[in-house]
């Protein structure tokens, strides 16, 4: 037992490994040519901090900033199609993030009720088919990306992939040496292969 525990250790914590799995979510992202013919675009909602007594405000944490710049400069580029943001707690908070970068409110739809990947799609694939948008520019983190994607398109919503935090592999001698950055991509990609697995097992996707 303690061996094994050793081993899984060095491997959660291989910087080799974490690329390895990264590679299997990412690899069909990475130089994919972006023709964005899309209707709309949609940005998936990260995390947040509600507010308490030292912010009296929700703070969106850097995967929901990080996504909402994505979708605001998608939206710059054709700035007449709506960008819906979905997603418990952050929609409003993410919404203001595009007021700020000069998105007129008209263009910004909310869906505030979606707390998994799941009911991100079925929300707001409810709310994309009733204005007549069915194609959509999607906007997650690259490992999320997959299941995001799969998710809208059981909801019949054509997806045009726009990931964010691509991974770059580089093979250099630092990938030899365990970190805890790559406990935390280890931890993400597992995370999101048993998420496949789970999804497809209930039929959402």
């Amino acid at each position: 037992m303690l061996a094994l525990s050793i081993t899984v250790l060095i491997l959660l914590s291989s910087s080799l490994v974490a690329s390895f799995l990264s590679m299997l979510l990412e690899a069909r992202y990475e130089g994919r040519h972006f023709a964005d013919t899309a209707d709309a675009i949609v940005v998936l909602s990260g995390g947040v901090e509600p507010q308490d007594v030292d912010h009296p405000f929700p703070v969106l944490a850097q995967d929901s900033y990080t996504r909402c710049l994505k979708g605001a400069w998608l939206h710059r580029s054709r700035p007449q199609r709506p960008i819906l943001v979905t997603g418990h707690d952050c929609a409003t908070p993410m919404a203001h993030l595009l007021q700020s970068e000069g998105i007129p409110p008209s263009l910004i739809w909310k869906e505030d009720c979606a707390t998994t990947t799941h009911e991100n799609a079925v929300y707001s694939g409810a709310i994309l088919r009733s204005n007549g948008i069915r194609t959509v520019a999607l906007v997650t983190d690259a490992k999320s990306m997959l299941r995001a994607e799969l998710c809208f398109q059981k909801e019949h919503i054509s997806v045009i992939p726009s990931p964010v935090e691509l991974e770059v592999f580089q093979l250099d001698p630092w990938i030899f040496i365990p970190s805890w950055k790559a406990i935390r991509s280890n931890g993400e990609a597992l995370h999101e292969i048993v998420g496949l697995v789970w999804y497809r097992w209930r039929g959402w996707i």
